[in-house]
């Protein structure tokens, strides 16, 4: 496996001309994976009740999800939680649904889990975030990380201090 750092000049363009935006429209998500809790609306107490159970079932919740990219990754999360300086309260209250991540935390967890720009973008949609809205330095930065594979959280961080961003560790 190769080596991969951080270019200065095309992550300036990256982060400048908003590249992520254009390469998150080119993936294509299937809508049917998807289950975003904020997206059920009711106008009364069984209006469309019918539409939205049909629509929830064989969707994706952001804990379910979470917890399927550990066991795929095979990490624990005693590692997880410890790697990325969140606490195993934080995780096992997200993992369980009772909490909604942010989209900081969850990119953070994309880089450990070392994802792909694809499964990245899978895992903020089914969250309800995409990479491709509200782009943040930080978003751009760790997009642009994801797509180069570059998961040291050392040379991110070093990238995101140059940028004035929270680091890795510093997230809340």
């Amino acid at each position: 496996m190769s080596y991969t750092t951080f270019d200065s000049n095309e992550l300036e363009q990256f982060i400048q001309t908003k590249k992520i935006i254009h390469l998150i429209s080119k993936l294509n998500i299937q809508d049917d994976f998807l289950y975003i809790e904020d997206k059920a609306t009711f106008h009364n107490a069984f209006s469309g009740l019918d539409e939205a159970i049909r629509n929830v079932r064989g969707k994706r919740k952001i804990g379910d999800y979470i917890h399927d990219l550990m066991e795929e990754s095979r990490k624990k999360l005693d590692d997880l939680h410890l790697r990325a300086g969140i606490s195993k309260e934080y995780w096992h209250k997200a993992t369980n649904g009772k909490i909604h991540p942010s989209k900081r935390k969850l990119l953070c967890l994309a880089v450990i889990l070392k994802l792909s720009l694809e499964d990245t973008e899978k895992l903020l949609q089914i969250a309800g975030y995409s990479l491709a809205t509200d782009l943040t330095n930080f978003e751009a930065i760790l997009g642009f990380a994801i797509k180069k594979q570059i998961y040291s959280f050392y040379e991110i961080d070093e990238q995101l201090s140059k940028y004035g961003e929270k680091t890795i560790f510093s997230i809340e």
